[in-house]
């Protein structure tokens, strides 16, 4: 029953045509921004793995902004034993993802420290991520399809309030006006590495940074 159901959430009702009705159905701006492509298990658990080969990973909160079904976050808590907080704002999978955690939570994994919020990313940014920004956190960007400006907002909203931060994203680098707007706020936000990994639509560059207030030596 449980396989049953597993498979019921993931493969009923594909993902690319619940992106397209309910961007009809609730009118969701920038379309373009909501272009759905997945991150395999194997290769979350390899990105993760390779940021902790050169930060320690420890004790920080996943935040994945653009989770989908929640595959990222569920390899954090489960391979990782990461607190760990999804954000979409597409509601059919946050549905989803919740009545996945569900089922894990009767198995294998506690639902206390696993979070799903329906939330559109600039705006769960600017009003919800104060509440764990001072932690140390460890940010995942799925940010191939998002527009420029987009994407450097939300980078900019991450660096203007975390403090200790690893920020991962795809596709896209952080720009270097952002690197300067990191240290007139006495933080330093350098790039760990650059490696290609493979994805749901090909292999794809992905980008791991480390942002850290100028006084602290804990890498």
């Amino acid at each position: 029953m449980v396989k049953i159901a597993f498979f019921y959430e993931y493969i009923l009702l594909p993902p690319r045509w619940v992106v397209y009705l309910e961007i009809s159905k609730y009118k969701l701006p920038k379309a373009e921004n909501y272009t759905y492509g997945e991150t395999p298990y194997i290769t979350m658990y390899k990105i993760i793995r390779d940021v902790g080969s050169v930060v320690d990973i420890g004790g920080r909160f996943f935040v994945d902004l653009g989770c989908g079904v929640g595959k990222t976050v569920f390899t954090a808590k489960i391979m990782f034993n990461l607190k760990s907080i999804g954000v979409d704002n597409i509601s059919t999978f946050i549905q989803k993802a919740n009545r996945i955690k569900n089922l894990l939570g009767k198995l294998v994994v506690s639902a206390q420290d696993l979070e799903f919020i329906k939330a559109d990313i600039e705006e769960y940014l600017s009003d919800q991520f104060d509440k764990i920004c001072k932690e140390r956190m460890f940010i995942y960007i799925p940010s191939t399809a998002f527009e420029e400006d987009f994407f450097c907002r939300i980078v900019e909203k991450i660096v203007s309030k975390a403090y200790n931060c690893l920020i991962v994203t795809l596709s896209k680098s952080i720009p270097k006006s952002i690197r300067q707007l990191a240290l007139s706020s006495n933080k330093t936000l350098i790039l760990l590495f650059s490696r290609s990994y493979y994805f749901s639509w090909g292999r794809n560059r992905v980008y791991a940074y480390y942002l850290f207030q100028q006084a602290e030596s804990n890498r």
